[in-house]
Parts: structure tokens; sequence; C-alpha cells
């Protein structure tokens, strides 16, 4: 789960730049075995720079958009796992969408690497861990700002 804002300029009737912040929210799971998994919440907060190019003009536009920040503050980590917890902080996230007016719907990709001390213990066995995974997103937004005309 995410929740981001972006503030920027439409520099050109086709192409946006911004600075915004992001906050993800991450649930995952450890482990093959249904008694031995271990489990975890953590979040993220991101500042990011955007980039975004209208393919076409018109009401309703394809775009294609890059997200490239830093994940400088890790909000937490609860769960069966230790807190001494890294992750990637290369924010780094390619979108393809297509804008209704102002509204916007698109789809992304996301990595992230998590490594450090993720621990957990099942009985006398202690498990050390690093976790990669993928996330492909779906994305909803509104642009408050006015459009450049046509």
């Amino acid at each position: 789960l995410q929740f981001s804002t972006t503030h920027g300029y439409q520099i050109m009737p086709e192409l946006y730049v911004g600075v915004g912040v992001a906050t993800q929210f991450y649930s995952g799971m450890f482990g093959s075995r249904p008694n031995r998994n271990a489990t975890f919440d953590f979040g993220t907060v991101t500042p990011f720079v955007d980039v975004r190019y209208d393919i076409c003009q018109g009401r309703i536009s394809p775009y294609l958009e890059g997200r490239v920040g830093y994940r400088c503050v890790d909000l937490y980590v609860e769960g069966d796992v230790d807190n001494d917890v890294d992750f990637d902080k290369l924010y780094a996230v390619p979108m393809f969408g297509v804008r209704f007016g102002h509204f916007n719907v698109a789809v992304s990709y996301e990595w992230i690497t998590m490594g450090g001390n993720m621990r957990y213990q099942y009985g006398n066995n202690v498990f050390y861990m690093t976790k990669r995974f993928s996330a492909i997103g779906f994305h909803a937004g509104f642009d408050f700002g006015a459009r450049k005309k046509q």
C-alpha cells in the first residue's frame, strides 16, 4: 500500500517534472513451511523526482512516467523478525498509464531487497535471511492543476 503526492510543473504540453514524497507500507512472510514462517510489517518514507511524458495530446492520453528517489526513513519493523533490518535505499519505479482529463490510472513495477539481521527463531533453530521481492502496482490519481491548452 502506498500513498504519494507529487508537485511540479507541466513545462511543455507533453512533459511534466515534479518532486514528491511517498509513504509505503509492506507486509510479508519468510519461510516455506506452514509452521515455520515469520511474518513482518514495515513502512518507509521516500522523497522522489517524478518525470511524466504524455505520448498523445488529447482528452484521453497514454503516458510514461518514472520516479527515482531515496528511501530515507524506515518507519517500523514488527513481527517475528529482529528489528535490525535494512532495505535497498534506491527507489526506482517505471510506470505506464492513461490520463482521462484530470483522472489517471497506471501500472508500475518495483523491486525491493531486504537484508541485515533478519532473524527469527523456531524452537532451538535460528534462521537468518535476505528477502528480495517485486511488486506490480496499480495506481489511480487525480491532477488538481490545470493542463496546458492544446
